[in-house]
């Protein structure tokens, strides 16, 4: 007699079966939009917003145009149905996350929401500011079974707790850690959260404090820095949420250096920098329920952690002493201001349409930014791509007040004297119609053709 078929594991069981660590494993999102659609879910719940519905018109111009945004569903138990639907707005950052929670009489009503004057903190929507904490529990079975079967008991665990701050949610990533649980707006994600550790794990998140034991990481890191907090804060027994911020981020080869920024008692600064990079652990499992092959455990091991103090920069232009700090989401309100404000009338001479400008001006990654302070003044923001060839200066904004001052100049020669020491050119990109053209032709920039509306500038050393 032919012996049955053995059932395939589930994901989540062989990641704990091979004690695969949870650290450095969380999604990296910035912006959240979490809407509530009761009934079931598709597999992919983005792939069923269409671009012309209700939906595509308002969720999709702020998905496209911002980095690392994510649609997430979101469900209550069967307990009755509401009147309105939720529709919450979240913006993680490591210092200033926020919140943001709308009732929505019909889908329709999200036309009336300008996500892009939500995320630049226009004060109409600060009454919608909402200063509680939100659980969100992966039970989306059509995507992985796991999500179901580990996810439902261990939300209806927390939903007795905090009933109208728990939902359920459709795919947060990392089936095999199921029950996973995202807390908004910070963006902390927890893995195999059990059904009885809902008090403990409640009491954590509602007093500013990590859940070590399933913690996987924050939203607002990198992988690999996410891994290199997790090992920060092991060495320092650290479980504040707000204790440290990433200072820089950078990778070399397969080794990851991350730098973070702990304020000290004394009122000196003091900097942690973490190496780390990705090993290959023993055991095997399946990635999801869906693709059952085996494959090898992979997460992050230590090589370095070193402390320094910690004191910025400073650079002059003329009588004008600047410094650089990286930008972070807490700053896309900025820089989109910043934008709009400098580049307004650039977008009015080319005649584009209103409806279009919110999106241009809103198309850009906040994290790849250096923002200019003067003082504790901010004077603008600066974002250089680095590639073989070049330094691609993607943006510089000044605000009004700063122009004229020798700041730009200055940021820019330094940027040429860089380039010059390593035998690169400096490109750029300016609208046509942009009086900043003859700045760049004053700095010894010139044309190289044409892209749309803007004029390729390059700098030659």
């Amino acid at each position: 007699m032919p012996s049955r078929p053995q059932p395939l594991e589930l994901c989540a069981s062989g990641a704990r079966r091979v004690g695969e660590p949870l650290f450095g494993t969380a999604s990296r999102v910035d912006l959240w939009l979490v809407l509530e659609v009761r009934g079931a879910w598709a597999h992919e719940v983005e792939a069923t917003i269409e671009a012309g519905s209700t939906l595509g018109r308002a969720l999709q111009p702020v998905l496209q145009a911002v980095p690392r945004s994510r649609l997430l569903f979101i469900k209550g138990a069967p307990r009755g149905q509401r009147e309105t639907l939720a529709f919450y707005v979240a913006v993680t950052d490591e210092v200033a996350s926020r919140l943001y929670h709308f009732e929505l009489e019909s889908y329709e009503a999200l036309l009336g929401i300008d996500l892009f004057g939500v995320l630049a903190e226009e004060e109409r929507y600060e009454a919608y500011r909402d200063p509680r904490p939100l659980f969100l529990v992966c039970t989306h079975g059509t995507h992985d079974r796991c999500c179901a079967k580990f996810g439902y008991p261990t939300y209806l665990s927390l939903a007795r707790s905090e009933s109208n701050r728990v939902w359920q949610s459709s795919h947060v990533g990392g089936d095999r850690f199921a029950a996973n649980v995202v807390c908004l707006p910070e963006g902390l994600y927890y893995g195999h959260v059990e059904p009885e550790e809902h008090a403990a794990f409640l009491e954590c998140a509602t007093t500013g404090r990590l859940y070590p034991s399933r913690w996987r990481g924050r939203a607002c890191y990198p992988p690999p820095s996410q891994a290199a907090e997790h090992y920060l804060r092991q060495a320092q027994a650290e479980t504040r949420v707000a204790a440290y911020r990433l200072w820089s981020h950078r990778r070399r080869g397969t080794v990851t250096e991350a730098a973070f920024l702990a304020d000290g008692a004394d009122g000196e600064d003091t900097l942690h920098t973490l190496r780390v990079e990705p090993v290959e652990l023993e055991g095997l499992r399946g990635l999801t329920c869906g693709t059952p092959e085996a494959k090898p455990v992979t997460s992050y091991r230590l090589l370095e952690h070193r402390e320094t103090s910690f004191a910025p920069e400073i650079r002059s232009a003329g009588t004008l002493e600047f410094h650089f700090r990286p930008a972070a989401m807490r700053d896309y309100g900025f820089i989109y201001r910043l934008r709009r404000e400098t580049l307004q009338g650039s977008l009015d001479a080319l005649e584009m349409p209103a409806e279009e400008q919110s999106p241009f001006l809103a198309r850009f990654d906040v994290m790849r930014h250096r923002l200019i302070t003067t003082g504790p003044e901010l004077a603008g923001a600066v974002s250089v791509l680095e590639r073989e060839a070049e330094l691609h200066l993607a943006n510089l904004h000044l605000l009004p007040a700063f122009q004229g001052r020798g700041l730009g100049t200055a940021i820019v020669r330094e940027l040429q004297s860089r380039a010059r020491a390593s035998h690169r050119r400096v490109t750029t990109q300016v609208l046509k119609v942009n009086p900043a053209c003859a700045f760049y032709e004053r700095l010894g920039f010139r044309q190289e053709g044409e892209q749309g509306p803007r004029f390729r500038m390059v700098w030659e050393p």
